[in-house]
């Protein structure tokens, strides 16, 4: 309990397209602030909590190419490469993999159609990514490992405010499973 401070939390919400009848209802009922910060985030104020809203269709894709592909709509095939060299550049750190995890995951169906070639460039990419966590699970213990590989993914997900259905969508562990995770994290 209150391990962290208000003051240290943000609500942020994240949508494709501009999300009108959200803002109405912020500065209509609510009697909030919007400002725009920069092109797809803006800022909300009025509440305890401190409120952003990104726009993933408005955000710069030079600046924010990880931002706007955590979709479950990624259509654009330049950025989809991008994202596999950025990828590369950072395959060690466990964020950029949670990240790449997620959108491989939400964008299977989209580069099975699109690009035959592209999904399996992201299959070999996560393979690689799986073959390696597999090979640490089994030096330290097969499920001790993929217990906690699993544990990181969820952790930064739930940083990253995705929904807990969608959490369980993407780990593809059981309900029961990901909520006594998330009460390891925040216990």
């Amino acid at each position: 309990m209150d391990s962290i401070s208000i003051e240290d939390l943000t609500i942020t919400f994240v949508s494709t397209n501009y999300p009108r009848k959200l803002v109405r209802h912020l500065r209509e009922i609510k009697k909030y602030q919007i400002c725009k910060s920069e092109k797809g985030i803006y800022y909300v104020y009025g509440d305890q909590i401190p409120i952003q809203i990104l726009v993933a269709s408005q955000l710069d894709p030079s600046e924010n190419l990880w931002l706007r592909s955590l979709t479950n709509n990624l259509h654009e095939r330049q950025m989809a490469r991008k994202l596999i060299d950025e990828y590369q550049k950072h395959e060690k750190n466990v964020l950029y993999q949670s990240m790449m995890d997620v959108i491989v995951r939400a964008n299977t169906q989209q580069f099975n159609r699109e690009d035959k070639r592209m999904c399996e460039a992201l299959r070999e990419l996560m393979e690689e990514e799986f073959e390696a966590e597999r090979g640490k699970a089994r030096r330290e213990g097969l499920k001790e490992g993929r217990s906690e590989a699993v544990k990181t993914v969820v952790s930064n997900l739930l940083e990253m405010n995705m929904p807990i259905e969608e959490i369980i969508k993407v780990t593809g562990e059981s309900e029961e499973i990901v909520y006594k995770m998330i009460e390891e994290l925040r216990g």
